[in-house]
């Protein structure tokens, strides 16, 4: 074992024993689940069957069953999500449909109807650190929602719908997971409810290190040989900045509260998610040992009323913040050539004219991120077959353009290691490194129901954004519900903006260009669902077509790309409930697809050339989900990902990457004794597969493990003796995923 057992011991059974029963687990029928009203897919309350788009729920009772330790392991077993899992400064990627991406998100991520996306990055991996003990359920809706929710919608929404007080008076709930490497995870809310007020405050919190999770030896660039004096000089030597071996911590911390009275609901949260470099990048130009803070704050103000029987408000007032902290930081190296006709100090070293040497940098990162909104929406009932929404919403954000930085470099390894800075700091110093964005949007949806089984629904929107003009989408959907059948043809328009990192990255070779506009999709669906008195089964056909898709070239980025996306996705659901071995239920999702193609573009002449696969999606994937509750005391569940193979982007130097599956086990358990206490056992990749992800980016490092004729290039230069010739790229090629890792931990409650 890497380290001592007595974190854990202490993590898991010290928290305060107090405790309720636990509600059974398969309290409804699958039947009842599925009559369940969701509010994601049109701003309001709606059956799934009802909803105008394919819809996943995944509820507290999953999350609790599968044992996820934070809300972003519900990804990795949703159809249509590829997850790539860096464990750096960007924790993860997720490519929704097929939409792979270099810097954002293509779908929205919100907390009860609230984006919080990062208004910078346009990123989801802050969702990692909100609370699960507060969560009711997540509603997942595949395809475009920009008629209701307006840019970035683009291929769909996940909306976390938090749970409310469910007894008169206090509760509180605690949840303590602890791995033998010394992982600490807490999660914990209490809440209280009277007639007409409520609250609830909540807490979570991680502390690991990436090295007791991934084996960093499988990625040659990851190893612990280039740690060294050779490579950083006084980094390693004389500061805390670079770890003598491979180290990437994480630490998460999410605070959430909500304070209800009546109609007027007050909400407010912090996530930060500070990790280290990960896998990203390679160790002889960036260490994993740095530190990138992201952190994300915010509050919104709620008011619901029903102006008379039909008609009902909803006002909402939304304020947020984030960025990256001033004390975010990394070191960096590559070479740097004497190109003047005599010697320089460069560095604290002398160069000869035309030597190269390396180089090192040292720099702090800051980003200070600001936006209010106001949004207002009417739901009409006009009868029993007519139904009415429409609203607007003013949206303004102040932003900054590029990286506030406190810098140090070149710095030769051979020199001295000198005074370095301390952290960033000033954002608002310079007035035109800011830009705002003023956002004005109205839609107006409707639904008619005609002859009892039949349903159509449409909607329109347009939004005004003084960066890059107007956007008008249209969505329309007919659905036919009869008996245990539910038939549903849709169709979708979304728009994608340019994420502000990308237009404001500061150097044209990042992607950015200020004059870039929004992405566009037009998404066709079909799907059919049979509902069972215990089963379920839904098809789902879609087809996705992206224009004006941003592209990376010399200049900067451009919109001239495009994509075409044809998939299907399969979801089956039983339960079994024998009196002599418990309760059983299987779920199953499987997703294929059957075009993925992307525009191939000559970036010299900036002119199509044809098409290629779109790189790093795995064609086929499959999951199999088998939950057994033997008895009040004892939840079993075991879940298998299947994955096939995947073709890399163009600048990968690795071709595929392998297709692999991977187990996991999780139970609960109590005693009859001690049946408000709830153990669990968790154990991840139980046949300790190892296994790859595609890495990010450009993802160009290569890696000499898998094209062993690099090895004999690797090395300081034999002509510049100073130079190092080390990895190809900036962005490691495929990315070691995590070991078998056992978890235990301790729920208890009041």
């Amino acid at each position: 074992m890497k380290r001592t057992l007595s974190p854990l011991f202490y993590l898991v059974f010290t928290p305060f024993l107090w405790a309720s029963e636990y509600e059974d687990v398969f309290d409804l029928s699958l039947n009842d689940l599925f009559q369940v009203e969701i509010t994601t897919a049109s701003n309001r309350g709606e059956r799934i069957k009802d909803a105008p788009a394919t819809v996943i729920v995944v509820s507290k009772d999953d999350i609790k069953q599968r044992g996820y330790e934070s809300l972003d392991e519900i990804f990795l077993d949703l159809p249509g999500m590829e997850m790539i899992y860096t464990h750096g400064d960007s924790f993860f990627s997720n490519y929704m449909r097929g939409y792979r991406y270099t810097i954002g998100t293509p779908f929205l991520m919100m907390v009860d109807g609230v984006t919080i996306n990062s208004l910078y990055f346009n990123q989801v991996t802050q969702i990692a650190s909100f609370p699960l003990t507060s969560v009711e359920r997540v509603e997942v809706v595949y395809g475009p929602a920009s008629v209701i929710y307006g840019a970035n919608a683009f291929m769909g929404v996940v909306n976390v719908i938090t749970q409310k007080p469910e007894q008169s008076g206090a509760s509180f709930i605690a949840n303590s997971r602890g791995s033998v490497d010394g992982d600490i995870n807490l999660d914990m809310s209490y809440g209280y409810q009277n007639e007409s007020f409520s609250t609830r405050f909540s807490l979570h919190y991680e502390d690991f290190d990436v090295a007791d999770r991934i084996d960093n030896n499988t990625n040659y660039w990851l190893q612990d040989i280039h740690y060294n004096d050779d490579l950083w000089g006084g980094f390693i030597e004389d500061s805390p900045f670079i770890t003598s071996q491979f180290s990437s911590k994480t630490k998460r911390l999410g605070l959430e509260a909500l304070i209800a009275f009546n109609n007027l609901e007050f909400s407010t949260f912090y996530l930060l998610e500070q990790n280290g470099y990960g896998a990203t990048y390679p160790s002889d130009r960036l260490p994993a040992s740095g530190k990138w803070p992201i952190y994300q704050y915010g509050a919104t103000l709620k008011y619901t009323t029903h102006l008379s029987d039909k008609l009902e408000s909803r006002t909402r007032f939304h304020g947020q913040s984030d960025g990256v902290k001033g004390d975010g930081y990394d070191v960096e190296a590559w070479n740097v050539t004497n190109t003047s006709e005599v010697p320089q100090l460069v560095g604290g070293t002398l160069l000869a004219p035309n030597e190269s040497a390396r180089m090192t940098y040292f720099q702090y990162w800051l980003t200070k991120n600001h936006a209010f909104s106001f949004n207002q929406d009417f739901d009409y009932q006009f009868d029993e077959a007519i139904r009415l929404l429409t609203g607007f919403k003013y949206d303004y954000q102040d932003l900054q353009r590029s990286y506030v930085l406190s810098a140090a470099g070149p710095i030769s390894p051979l020199a001295q290691l000198p005074a370095l800075p301390t952290e960033a700091s000033g954002a608002y110093s310079d007035d035109s490194n800011r830009e705002i964005w003023r956002d004005f949007g109205f839609y107006l949806q409707g639904e008619y129901k005609f002859k009892q089984a039949h349903m159509l629904s449409g909607g329109l929107r347009y939004d005004d954004n003084n960066i890059y003009g107007g956007e008008t989408t249209f969505r329309g959907a007919y659905i036919y519900n009869h008996q245990q059948w539910n038939v549903k043809f849709m169709y979708g328009e979304a728009y994608h903006e340019p994420t502000p990192r990308n237009l404001y990255g500061a150097w044209s070779g990042s992607g950015a260009d200020p004059d870039l506009s929004p992405e566009r999709s037009r998404t066709i669906e079909s799907s059919i669902a049979y509902q069972g008195t215990d089963y379920r089964h839904l098809v789902s056909l879609y087809h996705i077509k992206n224009t004006d898709s941003i592209v990376t070239t010399p200049v900067g980025g451009e919109n001239i790309g495009a994509r075409n996306v044809t998939g299907i996705d399969y979801h089956f659901v039983k339960s079994f409930d024998y009196s002599d071995w418990g309760k059983w239920q299987i779920n199953m999702y499987a997703t294929h697809y059957l075009e993925l193609d992307e525009d191939v573009i000559d970036l010299t002449h900036q002119v199509r050339t044809g098409t290629a696969q779109i790189g790093d999606i795995a064609k086929s994937k499959l999951w199999f989900i088998l939950n057994w509750q033997a008895n009040e005391h004892l939840n079993i569940n075991l879940k298998t990902r299947l994955i096939d193979k995947r073709e890399t982007i163009e600048s990968n130097p690795i071709d595929n990457i392998s297709g692999y599956g991977v187990t996991d086990l999780a139970m609960q358990f109590s005693l009859p004794s001690l049946t408000n206490v709830e153990f669990s056992v968790r154990v991840t990749n139980l046949f300790d597969k190892a296994y790859y992800h595609p890495g990010v980016r450009d993802a160009d490092a290569n890696d000499p493990l898998v094209n062993t004729a690099l090895l004999n290039d690797i090395g300081f230069d034999p002509v510049n003796t100073k130079a190092w010739n080390g990895s190809q790229g900036w962005y490691n090629s495929h990315l070691p995923q995590a070991e078998r890792r056992l978890v235990l931990g301790l729920t208890v409650g009041f």
